[in-house]
């Protein structure tokens, strides 16, 4: 959809950048983890989550070219909503508070985006966010992460005059949320006509590693074999009148977590199997105009542990707005997990019943 494809007689090598200048495209994104992503705020508030929606309408300015087949444009968030699911219930206000933060710093950057004149865009950066401490800087590059998902369906390569290739290694086939990690895929794109309209359709398989290291590792904690619904997740210290007394500390509403099997957690890999399937259309000017795409990933048999529930979802639409058009975007806040109910939560609706 925001990707560069050349078509004979319709974009001219030295015009491939026109589309870009003053481009304004609505994009819905909804993805399901490998493993859980902290979303952290500038203050030290932060929780963890496994499933994201979030919709945005992006606006891009004047091109910079650098070369004959590169070129730079910065793009700004008109407006952005996320969605995300808790880790916990009794942290649900903070929860709130820390989307909401997130949605101002996306508000108040500036996304540059590398372009390549047959391939689209080839590099992300997130621009005017603070970063002079640790904190603000593994809250940054957890942002560009997130934008780079967003931003993924504008990479496809295409050799000039092709009407049907194969590429390998696509952007769209790697874990969400891991915006470094591209994995192996093989997709096979076709350009066919459908009343009156010129689409390419696209689909193909890969397999890509999440490194997996639990939480409670990373944080010096053990969790033995637990249920859905009830985590312990460490302890506390509480007053005493004696010798210090300490409490399991545990997560509530946790409907996301794999049930592992026993022993301990330990840092690994896992393995996952994908398939892609997407339908870009392409406009007058031999441009994509909207795209939609959906990848799903299943854990292979030699993955660790019984991996109940880790599937990966990773699926988007997006859509070249007209220069007045300004879509109504969603709510911001916390949402259940699919295909659960959890009281004072929304249901997770996909985002294509929207």
């Amino acid at each position: 959809m925001w990707t560069f494809l050349v078509l004979d007689g319709m974009a001219h090598a030295e015009e491939w950048t026109d589309s870009w200048q003053g481009s304004r495209w609505h994009v819905l994104v909804e993805e399901t983890l490998p493993a859980p992503v902290e979303l952290a705020a500038e203050e030290n508030l932060s929780f963890r989550t496994r499933g994201l929606q979030w919709e945005a309408v992006l606006a891009c300015g004047e091109v910079t070219p650098i070369g004959r087949r590169t070129a730079e444009v910065d793009c700004r968030f008109e407006g952005v909503s996320l969605r995300a699911t808790p880790r916990r219930e009794m942290s649900r206000e903070v929860d709130q508070q820390v989307l909401v933060t997130l949605v101002d710093r996306l508000l108040g950057a500036r996304v540059r985006l590398g372009l390549k004149r047959d391939a689209g865009v080839s590099t992300v950066d997130l621009l005017d966010v603070a970063a002079t401490t640790r904190r603000e800087s593994d809250g940054r590059e957890q942002l560009r992460r997130m934008v780079s998902d967003l931003v993924a369906p504008l990479q496809l390569a295409r050799p000039p005059g092709a009407e049907a290739w194969q590429e390998r290694n696509a952007s769209l086939v790697r874990p969400p949320g891991q915006a470094n990690s591209t994995g192996t895929s093989r997709v096979h794109h076709q350009i066919v006509e459908h009343d009156g309209q010129v689409l390419v359709e696209s689909s193909g398989t890969g397999a890509f590693t999440s490194p997996f290291v639990s939480w409670e590792w990373r944080m010096g904690e053990h969790v033995p074999q637990t249920t859905a619904e009830s985590v312990v997740v460490g302890k506390r210290q509480v007053p005493s009148m004696g010798a210090a007394a300490f409490v399991d500390v545990v997560d509530r509403d946790e409907r996301m977590v794999p049930s592992y099997a026993p022993g301990p957690l330990t840092p690994s890999d896992q393995l996952f199997q994908a398939e892609l399937t997407s339908v870009a259309v392409l406009g007058p000017d031999g441009w994509p105009s909207e795209r939609v795409w959906a990848m799903v990933a299943h854990p292979a048999a030699s993955s660790l542990g019984t991996l109940d529930g880790t599937n990966v979802w990773y699926a988007g639409h997006v859509t070249r707005l007209a220069p007045a058009t300004t879509p109504e975007l969603g709510p911001t806040g916390l949402v259940a997990p699919p295909g659960v109910d959890i009281d004072g939560l929304p249901r997770w609706t996909p985002i294509d019943g929207r």
